[in-house]
């Protein structure tokens, strides 16, 4: 079986940043529900960027988690 890495980078839209990191939150209390062996958030909030990694344990993990 062959590990399943997502990568994205994404810019927040001013006054989004709360609802972005709830969004976040709720992507990684999902991610540690199984599944998923690596999930990374790092938030630049002077740049209003996001760059999220996910490592999903094969394809039907990731399929679990859309």
């Amino acid at each position: 079986m062959s590990n399943i890495e997502c990568y994205a980078k994404l810019k927040i839209h001013t006054g989004r940043m709360p609802a972005f990191k709830q969004s976040i939150d709720a992507i990684v209390a999902d991610a540690e529900a199984g599944g998923v062996l690596r999930c990374d958030w790092f938030i630049n909030e002077e740049k209003q960027e996001s760059v999220g990694m996910l490592v999903y344990a094969g394809e039907a993990a990731r399929q679990a988690h859309f």
